[in-house]
């Protein structure tokens, strides 16, 4: 039986608390946006499932979703009105870091490129790679009412091939181990992509990994195209990983293994020592960015597109060392007789809630009305966090100590001390801001 990210939060937790610097030259005289001006969206984390995958409603896809709340069923609708806003925004560039489909299925990937291809502006160049739910996924299911049925998920060779005009096409290096490459979408502009998602393991097929890693072999690779890119002066590189590379939120590598690489600290020394100073990834469906202690190395993360708030990034980067990160969000169109925004955010408050809830019931014994409580309350700072540049309030730490005495009360130390630390992490932001920023570095 699959266990979602959400579920293994709290798992994990009950075992760890018991135990202006350069020229201003265009980055291509043909480029048109104005002197060394690229305009970048991001979208990470699309999740589209073919609505053919969904037959009947019911207890079996219900199930799926009450372990993972993610707009599924909505997801073709989200993504066309996305495509809208992008041909209004007229980025130069799309990229997308991963889990482009809701897990893999083959169906799902052969729309979802069609979609982009016969709707998104000829004129925006789209580039991505595979994220954990992409590829050989055992959960590539059809859903009709109390039944799944297995249906086709891409390889990685299948995968490479789909997304040939989507960035493998064009690229100029190509990792020998994983799916990372090298594109030069402009004169003097570099995109590395780097694959580390750990693949599922066909010995073990009901479990899909979370986790990844860059090999030793992969930041050898990395390493001699940082130095390749460098041997012209001008050359400015980004970075695109699914996985976050360091930390966004205190203790998340250790309380939250999955999201943040496994090497972490290795690979984030070896890329900033290499000269890498921005890298763009998804994952954990958080709109965040946070900062490398040892130096000018941002991680940028962008949000779920199919998640509330359903952000994406529109980035101005210029030929200086210096972008300007804002934040937008789908929005102009209705689900099921609500605003898009409206009925995101009671999906995905509902669904964290209920997961709470469960979890407390079920792993530190606490018991309702509490438990449904310290749920909603949990579920709130999860969403803030979610959307980025999250404070804790005054009134949101009477509350936390509120129901962590309640919970003591209650004969649940582990479940207050679990509260207490995933609440905090999430409420108090590291630098820097999140949604709307300027960076140089």
């Amino acid at each position: 039986m699959k266990t979602s990210g959400y579920l293994m939060i709290f798992l994990l937790l009950g075992i760890f608390y018991a135990g202006c610097k350069k020229d201003e030259e265009p980055w291509d005289p043909g480029l048109g946006t104005g002197a060394g001006m690229l305009k970048i969206a991001f979208v990470s984390d699309i999740h589209y499932m073919a609505p053919e995958l969904l037959v009947q409603d019911g207890p079996a896809f219900q199930a799926y979703q009450a372990m993972d709340p993610k707009l599924l069923a909505e997801s073709r609708d989200i993504v066309v009105q996305l495509i809208n806003q992008l041909n209004t925004d007229k980025p130069d560039l799309l990229i997308i870091p991963g889990d482009l489909t809701k897990d893999g299925e083959t169906i799902s990937h052969e729309q979802i490129i069609e979609l982009f291809k016969t709707q998104l502006s000829s004129k925006i160049k789209i580039l991505t790679l595979p994220g954990n739910h992409d590829i050989a996924n055992p959960y590539a299911l059809s859903y009709d009412g109390e039944t799944t049925t297995s249906v086709p998920s891409v390889t990685e060779e299948e995968f490479v091939s789909l997304y040939q005009d989507f960035g493998y096409g064009d690229a100029i290096s190509r990792d020998a181990t994983t799916l990372s490459y090298v594109v030069q979408p402009y004169k003097n502009f570099r995109v590395i992509f780097i694959d580390a998602t750990i693949r599922p393991n066909p010995d073990d097929p009901d479990e899909l990994p979370l986790s990844g890693e860059i090999s030793e072999e992969t930041l050898d690779w990395l390493d001699a195209q940082m130095a390749d890119a460098h041997t012209n002066p001008k050359m400015q590189v980004i970075a695109v990983m699914h996985h976050n590379l360091i930390d966004h939120w205190t203790g998340q590598s250790t309380i939250y293994p999955g999201y943040v690489i496994n090497n972490s600290e290795e690979a984030a020394a070896r890329l900033y020592q290499a000269g890498l100073h921005l890298i763009f990834t998804g994952h954990s469906h958080a709109n965040d960015i946070t900062k490398y202690t040892a130096g000018d190395l941002y991680d940028i993360e962008t949000g779920s597109s199919d998640s509330y708030p359903l952000p994406y990034r529109f980035v101005k980067y210029w030929n200086n060392d210096s972008l300007e990160v804002a934040t937008k969000y789908i929005r102009g169109i209705e689900l099921h007789g609500l605003p898009i925004e409206d009925y995101a955010y009671d999906f995905l408050n509902d669904g964290m809630t209920n997961i709470f809830t469960t979890i407390l019931k079920t792993l530190f014994s606490v018991s309702d009305p509490l438990a449904t409580e310290v749920g909603g309350f949990e579920s709130g700072a999860y969403i803030e966090y979610n959307a980025g540049d999250e404070i804790l309030t005054q009134e949101e730490e009477q509350d936390l100590n509120y129901y962590s005495n309640r919970l003591l009360v209650q004969g649940a130390p582990l479940a207050a001390a679990t509260l207490n630390t995933t609440y905090t992490a999430w409420s108090n932001d590291l630098v820097p801001e999140d949604n709307n920023i300027l960076i140089d570095y």
